[in-house]
């Protein structure tokens, strides 16, 4: 288990560059959701989607439902290819929350915010960076610790619920640190 705290406490103390835009424009240029797009949080707290591979956008945008929009939230991952037909879906294909094109569903989260804070930001450049511009050159030098902690904590757990649970701590840490850093 230490291993993976030493990848949060190197996410969470770099000092490169991690927003590309002064943060007082980027902030108030947060579009509203777009039209169409479903209410958060989901009617019965229930969010759904495939069990398999949980990537750094899933598991940031799980963190961002339950810190930001839903407290309430409860996941529910079904075997890959299923009919999901309850709860709100997410990072499936035509899910009822989806990501905007081009983005995460983490910055699409994001998006729907009225002020998000820095950190919030630089997460979401981290997450662009890992998920997005996957073979192209890192704008955030965190990306590569980012995705390496959230990988092993994956790698290890037994079932999604856990890894739920165990990214829920790196992603609080990686707040936590970016937004201390970024006064």
């Amino acid at each position: 288990m230490r291993s993976w705290v030493l990848g949060v406490l190197f996410a969470c103390t770099w000092t490169g560059p991690l927003l590309a835009e002064p943060p007082s424009s980027a902030a108030a240029a947060r579009p509203a959701a777009a039209a169409g797009a479903p209410a958060l949080p989901a009617p019965d707290h229930l969010y759904t989607t495939w069990k398999g591979v949980m990537e750094v956008d899933k598991c940031a945008s799980i963190w961002l439902l339950q810190r930001y929009f839903d407290p309430q939230a409860r996941f529910e991952f079904l075997p890959r290819g299923t009919r999901i037909e309850r709860g709100m879906s997410f990072e499936i294909p035509f899910a009822k929350l989806e990501r905007a094109p081009g983005k995460s569903l983490f910055e699409t989260l994001l998006s729907r915010l009225s002020e998000p804070d820095l950190a919030l930001l630089a997460m979401s450049r981290i997450v662009h960076d890992a998920e997005i511009n996957i073979w192209g050159n890192k704008t955030t030098d965190e990306t590569a610790g980012v995705v390496l902690v959230t990988n092993g904590l994956s790698e290890g757990a037994r079932d999604e619920q856990e890894v739920v649970a165990r990214v829920r701590i790196v992603f609080d840490a990686l707040h936590a640190g970016l937004k201390e850093r970024l006064r």
